[in-house]
């Protein structure tokens, strides 16, 4: 490596967390998948998908556009499952539908809902747990490390749409709620999304109360904010053995980020 800066400080970009619902889908068949179309997601912007779903054949895919992921998390008990998907888009701003796809057993109930949530990247922790109270919650106290985080709860229970949804407490905001109908009620699944931007590092978890005393499990995740390093210098780079670009990419941030103290973040261009 050569030319090092001599410089290196945050500049303060008035960084906004901001959150944007993008849509639900439910479906009660046999069907493989299940989508929200057509949703757009700006550069350097997360987007998190939340999925509920009986049993089935394990676990669903995501896809958007070319990008396919597997669950960050996932909670399975009592019955009832659930499984969150996160996608930082680096690129130019994109539009493609969004699709949760399972292997070749589908689960009858299944509900999903998409988020779109500007200046976070990284996943910070995350909290699981189930139950059958009316006062479903993530479960054991997480700290959070950054003063401006993103948190997000999914709760999924096996009951109808029609049910009581609860009212989110400790600081979270009720989202985007769906489910399915029809038949017996534990036939059906129904997800619910609570959010929370906080002001200052916390011990948090993701609760609510009032809700109809169902099969439950919850999954609690907070994001990280993107901050920017402006130097005086560009670093070169001047001999890198990789694979491919990404690789390469991936080697060369590592390397930039193990010169500066977090919460420094690097773009490769």
């Amino acid at each position: 490596m050569a030319n090092k800066p001599k410089k290196v400080k945050k500049k303060d970009l008035g960084m906004a967390i901001v959150r944007t619902a993008k849509g639900t889908a439910t479906d009660k068949s046999s069907a493989l998948s299940m989508t929200v179309a057509s949703v757009q997601i700006p550069k350097d912007t997360s987007m998190v998908v939340g999925v509920g779903y009986d049993a089935g054949e394990g676990n669903p895919t995501m896809t958007w556009g070319n990008r396919v992921r597997q669950p960050r998390v996932v909670q399975n008990a009592l019955g009832v499952r659930c499984s969150l998907f996160v996608i930082f888009n680096n690129g130019a701003t994109r539009t493609n539908d969004v699709v949760v796809e399972w292997d070749t057993t589908a689960p009858t109930a299944k509900a999903m809902f998409v988020t779109q949530i500007d200046e976070v990247r990284h996943r910070d922790y995350t909290a699981t747990n189930s139950g059958s109270t009316t006062t479903p919650t993530s479960g054991a106290l997480v700290s959070t490390t950054y003063a401006e985080q993103y948190l997000t709860g999914l709760f999924v229970s096996e009951g109808p749409s029609g049910d009581t949804a609860g009212t989110p407490v400790l600081g979270y905001t009720s989202g985007q709620r769906a489910g399915t109908t029809g038949g017996a009620a534990i036939s059906n699944i129904t997800i619910h999304e609570t959010f929370k931007i906080t002001t200052a590092t916390e011990d948090t978890r993701s609760r609510k109360t009032g809700a109809t005393a169902r099969d439950w499990v919850v999954i609690a995740t907070g994001l990280k904010p993107i901050y920017t390093v402006v130097t005086d210098l560009r670093v070169t780079v001047k001999e890198v053995v990789a694979l491919s670009q990404t690789e390469a990419d991936s080697i060369i941030e590592a390397d930039l980020l193990s010169r500066f103290s977090d919460p420094y973040s690097v773009v490769v261009i």
